[in-house]
């Protein structure tokens, strides 16, 4: 069973690249998760008990962290980076009631799962941790040694 959490606030330090692409990818997770539930029945059914559980285990924690992931409180500031939606927009659409006010009246906050998506607005690429120079120099090294 999942655990309980509560809301937590973005940090301020603003919105990685793959919290900003979590919205998107929710769906291929979520279907990720079942997969590793299918796998786990399959591999139960041949004997194999504990590496069963550790499948369930995996996707019942993908599961919670997903869950965790949507309902993070953002300020408009971080909502409109992920939406595509100006912040004065997403606080007219809480002002009108259109989207339920997650904090307080002088201080709004959207909970991610309630976030509008702006139609046509790309996320940004998840951080991969490589750098444009490591990756030219990767394919230089590259033709260079595949060259008789």
């Amino acid at each position: 069973m999942p655990e309980r959490h509560t809301p937590r606030l973005a940090e301020n330090s603003g919105i990685t690249a793959a919290i900003a692409t979590a919205a998107p990818l929710a769906p291929a997770l979520e279907s990720l998760a079942g997969q590793w539930r299918a796998r786990a029945q399959e591999l139960r059914s041949w004997g194999g008990d504990a590496p069963a559980k550790a499948l369930e285990r995996a996707a019942a924690d993908l599961d919670a962290a997903l869950a965790r992931e949507r309902d993070v409180l953002l300020t408009l500031e971080q909502g409109a980076a992920e939406s595509g939606y100006s912040a004065d927009h997403l606080g007219r659409l809480l002002r009108q009631g259109a989207l339920p006010n997650a904090g307080a009246k002088h201080t709004p906050r959207i909970r991610r799962s309630d976030l509008p998506r702006k139609a046509g607005v790309l996320r940004a690429a998840p951080a991969v941790g490589i750098s444009r120079a490591q990756i030219a120099r990767s394919v230089v090294n590259r033709s260079t040694s595949e060259r008789p």
